[in-house]
Order: structure tokens, then C-alpha cells, then sequence
């Protein structure tokens, strides 16, 4: 017999016009204390892009998450996810994704090598389908840059 364990859902309330990198580094004691709506994870990013959470990574199972333009608090648009293989490929090269979504972690070792921290993140590009290789780069450029910090 099998399961298929899922995450909690989540919603990522980005600043209006936003494009660029989100990034939520997870369980930081000086964070972002942890909210939710209708049982779902809330993440209100910072103009500059990046969370610090109180919340701990998901790490099991299926994610669900959904990205929205916010001003003042108010929901002014979802912004879909670019699916490249997707049956009903309707996505217009002009138009503004989240571009991809990935999990990672960054351990810190002390003299023994062992680990002595560890600091665990979610990251997307969100922006113009024609940009999508640039921001890609982009984004991984502002993760080395974050860790680069926590050393």
C-alpha cells in the first residue's frame, strides 16, 4: 500500500511589478513569525525578495504553492507558473511566470568537518518568459550571494 504525503499549501504575496528572485531562508529565529490563511503557509515577500521564516522547510511530498501580486495587502493578480511540457502550453513569451521553484540548503562545518549549521531555503524566478535562462542565472547567482553572507 502506498501514500502520497503533500506539504502544506502555500501562498507567496509578492510586492506588485515584482521580478527577480524570492528567496525564503527557513527557521530563523529572528524571522518572520509563522501565518496562515485558510490553512495555507502564507509568505509575504519583502521588496528586496528574500525571507527570512520562522517557518521550517517542506521537505516531504507533493508542494503546492501560488504566487499572487499584492498591493497594500490586496490581491491584485495571480501570477501563474511556467510548465514547459504542459499539455495546454498556452504561455506567451512577454507575459510574467514564476519561472521555477527549487529547495536547497547550505551547511556550515566547523573544524572537525562536522556540520554546525545548516540553513535550508526555497527560491523562484519570477518574470518574463524571454528572460527566463537570464533570471535562471540570476537567481542562482542571488543564492551563492545569500550564502556567501552566512558564512
Amino acid at each position: 500500500m502506498s501514500s502520497c504525503e503533500t506539504n502544506e499549501k502555500a501562498v507567496f504575496y509578492v510586492p506588485e511589478g515584482f521580478k527577480g528572485t524570492v528567496v525564503v531562508v527557513f527557521e530563523q529565529e529572528n524571522g518572520r513569525e509563522k501565518e496562515y490563511i485558510n490553512d495555507e503557509r502564507v509568505y509575504r515577500i519583502p521588496k528586496d525578495g528574500v525571507l527570512y521564516s520562522k517557518f521550517e522547510e517542506p521537505v516531504k511530498g507533493t508542494i503546492y504553492h501560488k504566487y499572487y501580486y499584492v498591493k497594500n495587502n490586496s490581491v491584485l493578480r495571480e501570477i501563474k507558473q511556467y510548465i514547459p511540457y504542459s499539455e495546454t502550453n498556452t504561455f506567451k513569451k512577454d507575459s510574467v511566470y514564476v519561472l521555477e521553484e527549487f529547495n536547497g540548503g547550505h551547511g556550515f562545518f566547523n573544524k572537525e568537518n562536522e556540520i554546525e549549521k545548516e540553513v535550508n531555503y526555497l527560491y523562484s524566478s519570477i518574470g518574463e518568459l524571454s528572460n527566463k535562462d537570464l533570471l535562471i542565472k540570476k537567481a542562482h547567482n542571488r543564492i551563492r550571494e545569500l550564502n556567501d553572507k552566512s558564512d
